[in-house]
């Protein structure tokens, strides 16, 4: 998502909140015009209509910036599938090289 972000220029920071409350998130609201929360998507679906600002889900943000496909026929919830689209919080892990690591285990024998 920052990367998506950046790339188009749209300023953006990440906030580390215990609970997303719209209480807490209200403390931002001349300098923020939506949030993108990634703890789970049930939290923007269920509640987000309770909340001063679109608390949108990472597949949401996406598809407003063009880079993800919306789908009228069906709402992925994969984020937390291995196999889940590029809003999943896997989808990184499966696309960036893993660096090559060499374990060498040495047995001595009693």
């Amino acid at each position: 998502l920052c990367e998506a972000l950046s790339k188009r220029n749209i300023e953006h920071f990440v906030l580390l909140v215990s609970e997303v409350t719209d209480e807490q998130l209200s403390i931002f609201t001349d300098d923020v015009d939506a949030w993108v929360q990634i703890a789970c998507p049930r939290l923007s679906i269920d509640w987000g209509g309770g909340f001063g600002k679109p608390l949108l889900t990472p597949y949401e943000m996406l598809c407003a910036l063009e880079e993800a496909e919306w789908s009228n026929e069906s709402y992925p919830m994969d984020y937390y599938s291995n196999e889940g689209g590029k809003w999943s919080n896997y989808f990184h892990r499966r696309t960036e090289p893993k660096p090559k690591t060499t374990v060498r285990i040495r047995y001595d024998p009693p």
